[in-house]
Protein backbone atom coordinates (compact mmCIF):
# COMPACT_ATOMS: atom_id res chain seq x y z
CA UNK A 1 0.00 0.00 0.00
CA UNK A 2 1.53 3.63 -1.14
CA UNK A 3 1.95 6.17 1.70
CA UNK A 4 0.13 8.80 0.99
CA UNK A 5 2.37 12.10 1.38
CA UNK A 6 0.83 15.61 3.25
CA UNK A 7 1.77 18.80 2.45
CA UNK A 8 0.80 21.90 4.60
CA UNK A 9 2.16 25.72 4.46
CA UNK A 10 3.51 25.14 7.83
CA UNK A 11 5.76 22.13 6.35
CA UNK A 12 6.68 24.12 3.63
CA UNK A 13 8.05 27.32 5.48
CA UNK A 14 9.67 24.58 7.96
CA UNK A 15 11.61 24.17 4.89
CA UNK A 16 12.66 27.43 3.86
CA UNK A 17 9.96 28.11 1.16
CA UNK A 18 8.19 30.98 0.91
CA UNK A 19 4.78 31.77 -0.76
CA UNK A 20 4.71 33.72 -3.89
CA UNK A 21 2.04 36.31 -4.90
CA UNK A 22 0.42 33.38 -7.36
CA UNK A 23 0.31 31.57 -4.62
CA UNK A 24 3.30 29.07 -5.42
CA UNK A 25 5.72 28.19 -3.38
CA UNK A 26 9.48 28.84 -4.15
CA UNK A 27 12.86 27.85 -2.05
CA UNK A 28 13.91 31.02 -0.49
CA UNK A 29 17.25 32.66 -3.12
CA UNK A 30 20.87 32.97 -1.64
CA UNK A 31 21.79 36.05 -0.52
CA UNK A 32 25.22 37.32 -1.25
CA UNK A 33 27.88 37.50 1.47
CA UNK A 34 29.70 40.77 1.86
CA UNK A 35 33.41 39.62 2.13
CA UNK A 36 34.27 41.96 4.72
CA UNK A 37 31.14 40.62 7.17
CA UNK A 38 32.91 37.79 6.80
CA UNK A 39 35.26 36.91 9.86
CA UNK A 40 38.26 34.43 9.79
CA UNK A 41 40.04 33.86 6.74
CA UNK A 42 39.15 33.74 3.30
CA UNK A 43 41.46 31.15 0.62
CA UNK A 44 40.61 33.28 -2.51
CA UNK A 45 42.96 31.18 -4.84
CA UNK A 46 44.69 28.24 -3.92
CA UNK A 47 47.64 26.85 -6.25
CA UNK A 48 46.97 23.38 -8.04
CA UNK A 49 50.36 22.63 -9.30
CA UNK A 50 53.71 23.72 -9.10
CA UNK A 51 54.04 25.32 -12.50
CA UNK A 52 54.43 29.14 -12.23
CA UNK A 53 51.87 29.66 -15.09
CA UNK A 54 49.37 26.89 -14.73
CA UNK A 55 49.45 25.62 -17.67
CA UNK A 56 49.28 21.66 -18.51
CA UNK A 57 51.89 19.65 -20.39
CA UNK A 58 50.76 19.15 -24.06
CA UNK A 59 49.74 15.57 -25.05
CA UNK A 60 52.78 13.68 -26.51
CA UNK A 61 51.20 10.21 -26.26
CA UNK A 62 47.34 8.67 -27.71
CA UNK A 63 45.94 5.43 -27.81
CA UNK A 64 44.09 4.39 -30.79
CA UNK A 65 41.65 1.19 -29.85
CA UNK A 66 41.38 -2.08 -31.97
CA UNK A 67 43.90 -4.14 -33.29
CA UNK A 68 45.65 -2.59 -36.20
CA UNK A 69 46.03 -4.57 -39.37
CA UNK A 70 48.52 -4.60 -41.64
CA UNK A 71 48.03 -2.19 -44.90
CA UNK A 72 50.15 -4.51 -46.77
CA UNK A 73 48.68 -7.93 -46.40
CA UNK A 74 45.63 -9.46 -47.66
CA UNK A 75 45.34 -6.82 -50.36
CA UNK A 76 42.19 -6.82 -52.83
CA UNK A 77 43.41 -6.72 -56.63
CA UNK A 78 40.78 -6.22 -59.40
CA UNK A 79 40.70 -5.34 -63.13
CA UNK A 80 39.27 -2.22 -63.54
CA UNK A 81 36.31 -2.60 -66.22
CA UNK A 82 37.00 0.35 -68.13
CA UNK A 83 40.81 1.20 -68.10
CA UNK A 84 41.57 -2.31 -68.23
CA UNK A 85 44.68 -2.14 -65.47
CA UNK A 86 45.36 -3.94 -62.44
CA UNK A 87 44.16 -2.34 -59.53
CA UNK A 88 44.90 -3.08 -56.08
CA UNK A 89 43.00 -1.57 -52.81
CA UNK A 90 43.51 -2.01 -48.64
CA UNK A 91 41.92 -5.11 -47.57
CA UNK A 92 38.15 -5.30 -46.24
CA UNK A 93 40.21 -5.48 -42.58
CA UNK A 94 42.10 -2.86 -43.67
CA UNK A 95 39.30 -0.50 -44.78
CA UNK A 96 37.03 -1.03 -41.60
CA UNK A 97 39.57 -0.13 -39.05
CA UNK A 98 40.12 3.03 -40.81
CA UNK A 99 36.27 3.03 -40.84
CA UNK A 100 35.62 2.41 -36.99
CA UNK A 101 38.63 4.33 -35.82
CA UNK A 102 38.27 7.31 -38.09
CA UNK A 103 37.12 9.48 -35.03
CA UNK A 104 39.91 9.12 -33.01
CA UNK A 105 42.36 9.49 -35.82
CA UNK A 106 41.09 13.02 -36.42
CA UNK A 107 40.77 13.97 -32.96
CA UNK A 108 44.03 13.05 -31.78
CA UNK A 109 45.95 14.30 -35.14
CA UNK A 110 44.39 17.93 -34.23
CA UNK A 111 46.22 17.07 -30.62
CA UNK A 112 49.27 16.23 -31.86
CA UNK A 113 49.19 18.78 -34.01
CA UNK A 114 48.75 21.38 -31.27
CA UNK A 115 51.99 19.47 -29.39
CA UNK A 116 54.04 20.22 -31.93
CA UNK A 117 52.97 23.74 -32.20
CA UNK A 118 53.01 24.51 -28.29
CA UNK A 119 56.33 22.03 -27.94
CA UNK A 120 57.99 23.91 -30.51
CA UNK A 121 59.23 20.85 -32.10
CA UNK A 122 60.89 20.20 -35.22
CA UNK A 123 59.97 17.91 -38.05
CA UNK A 124 61.57 14.68 -38.25
CA UNK A 125 59.58 13.66 -35.23
CA UNK A 126 60.82 10.64 -33.82
CA UNK A 127 57.56 7.94 -33.20
CA UNK A 128 57.40 5.75 -30.95
CA UNK A 129 54.61 2.69 -32.11
CA UNK A 130 53.52 0.11 -29.62
CA UNK A 131 51.23 -2.38 -30.99
CA UNK A 132 48.67 -4.04 -28.24
CA UNK A 133 47.34 -7.39 -30.31
CA UNK A 134 45.02 -9.89 -28.94
CA UNK A 135 46.95 -12.71 -29.50
CA UNK A 136 50.86 -13.48 -29.62
CA UNK A 137 50.70 -14.77 -32.76
CA UNK A 138 53.98 -13.40 -34.55
CA UNK A 139 53.61 -10.28 -36.58
CA UNK A 140 56.18 -8.09 -38.22
CA UNK A 141 56.64 -4.60 -37.02
CA UNK A 142 56.63 -3.07 -40.76
CA UNK A 143 53.06 -3.99 -41.88
CA UNK A 144 50.79 -2.66 -38.77
CA UNK A 145 54.07 0.34 -38.58
CA UNK A 146 53.25 1.38 -42.06
CA UNK A 147 49.22 1.65 -41.39
CA UNK A 148 49.60 3.63 -38.66
CA UNK A 149 51.68 6.10 -39.96
CA UNK A 150 49.75 6.25 -43.56
CA UNK A 151 46.67 6.62 -41.23
CA UNK A 152 48.75 9.70 -39.56
CA UNK A 153 49.13 11.20 -43.50
CA UNK A 154 45.17 10.57 -44.20
CA UNK A 155 44.28 12.10 -41.17
CA UNK A 156 46.08 15.31 -41.17
CA UNK A 157 48.60 14.66 -38.73
CA UNK A 158 51.22 15.67 -40.88
CA UNK A 159 51.63 16.83 -44.24
CA UNK A 160 53.58 13.09 -45.31
CA UNK A 161 54.56 9.88 -44.03
CA UNK A 162 58.44 10.24 -45.67
CA UNK A 163 61.57 10.40 -43.73
CA UNK A 164 61.29 14.13 -43.87
CA UNK A 165 58.56 14.22 -41.03
CA UNK A 166 58.72 10.70 -39.29
CA UNK A 167 61.36 8.78 -37.88
CA UNK A 168 59.74 5.22 -36.93
CA UNK A 169 60.60 3.78 -33.32
CA UNK A 170 58.74 0.38 -31.97
CA UNK A 171 58.16 -0.20 -28.36
CA UNK A 172 58.03 -4.15 -27.40
CA UNK A 173 54.73 -5.89 -28.81
CA UNK A 174 52.14 -6.40 -25.96
CA UNK A 175 48.95 -8.93 -25.48
CA UNK A 176 45.91 -8.00 -24.09
CA UNK A 177 42.90 -9.63 -26.07
CA UNK A 178 39.96 -7.43 -24.00
CA UNK A 179 41.80 -4.09 -25.21
CA UNK A 180 43.79 -4.77 -28.11
CA UNK A 181 45.14 -1.15 -30.33
CA UNK A 182 48.00 1.05 -30.89
CA UNK A 183 50.19 3.72 -28.46
CA UNK A 184 51.76 6.55 -30.43
CA UNK A 185 54.02 8.66 -28.51
CA UNK A 186 56.27 11.71 -29.55
CA UNK A 187 59.75 10.67 -28.23
CA UNK A 188 60.80 14.16 -27.36
CA UNK A 189 64.49 14.59 -27.35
Amino acid sequence: MAKSLTFSEQILKDKGFVQQPDGSWMSVKTTQVNPREVKGEIVVKQKVNNSPDFSAKPVTEWFIPYQIPSKKNSRQVFVHPKTKKLMNIPSKAYSEYKSITKMYWVTFGKEFKRTIETLKLEYPLNIELTFIRKTNQLVDFFGPGESAFDLMTDFGWWEDDNKNFGKPFFGDFEVDKNNPGTRIKILLK
